[in-house]
């Protein structure tokens, strides 16, 4: 593994996070698409009207990426630690 790649470190740390967290490791196809979160990162600060003045470019990729991680969760029959997780915000 090449840890001098932005894309591979940042697959590794999607990969560890969610093992700390759910305790459950990912493939690599999945930790790919959890590494939206850190590159999209821009796009959830953005206020409603910046996001229509860039024609709604990101609010896409947002909603794909939202769909795909809830994919994830189910997939591995973490959504009651991930709803009390998320309950506890």
């Amino acid at each position: 593994v090449d840890m001098d790649t932005r894309v591979v470190v940042q697959q590794m740390v999607c990969k560890c996070v969610f093992y700390v967290m759910f305790g459950q490791w990912v493939t690599d196809d999945e930790a790919m698409i959890l590494t939206g979160w850190r590159s999209l990162a821009a796009m959830f600060v953005f206020p409603r009207i910046a996001q229509r003045m860039i024609f709604n470019i990101g609010v896409g990729k947002v909603k794909k990426l939202r769909k795909d991680t809830i994919q994830i969760v189910e997939k591995y029959s973490l959504q009651t630690l991930f709803m009390q997780m998320n309950a506890s915000l």
